[in-house]
């Protein structure tokens, strides 16, 4: 679901994007489990594309950084075509936006859709909460409360 939250469309409409052409720490957030995997003979699209799409979504690669096939395509020891066909798919679901002859950058979503997120994040929440209580049967609300209700005297103590 978090991937769903963090691909909204990217704002592409400028191109100052961030020339980083896969900082060391950014080949080391990509690497990530990468080590895990050395005992592996042959790394898969599938490997590669879970390596960088982890680091996009847990933000180890920031919004802007490019994303050089040569250089992912160096630390994962496999060909473009594995590299393109990853970044590729990181397009459709919108966490990496493709420029012709320019390369692949992690999106970069703009002020209004990260607020757009925030709200379906808050409403969706709310509305699982709500859901949660709706469907608590009595008898588990009473424990609940029977084993929430010490901790929430003492709360209230210390408060006054």
């Amino acid at each position: 679901m978090w991937h769903l939250m963090r691909s909204v469309k990217p704002a592409c409409n400028s191109h100052k994007h961030t020339e980083i052409a896969l900082s060391e720490r950014s080949q080391q957030s990509i690497q990530g489990t990468q080590e895990n995997m050395a005992s592996k003979k042959a790394v898969g699209s599938a490997d590669i594309y879970q390596n960088v799409y982890n680091a996009i979504v847990e933000h180890r690669l920031m919004p802007g950084t490019k994303l050089s096939e040569e250089r992912v395509a160096e630390l994962f020891n496999v060909s473009r075509t594995q590299v393109r066909s990853v970044l590729q798919r990181l397009a459709v679901q919108q966490l990496v936006t493709l420029f012709p002859n320019r390369g692949a950058f992690v999106s970069q979503p703009s002020a209004q859709e990260a607020k757009d997120v925030l709200w379906i994040r808050r409403t969706l929440e709310t509305a699982a909460v709500e859901r949660v209580i709706k469907r608590m049967q009595t008898e588990g609300a009473k424990r609940c409360w029977t084993r929430l209700k010490p901790a929430c005297l003492q709360s209230s103590k210390r408060a006054h």
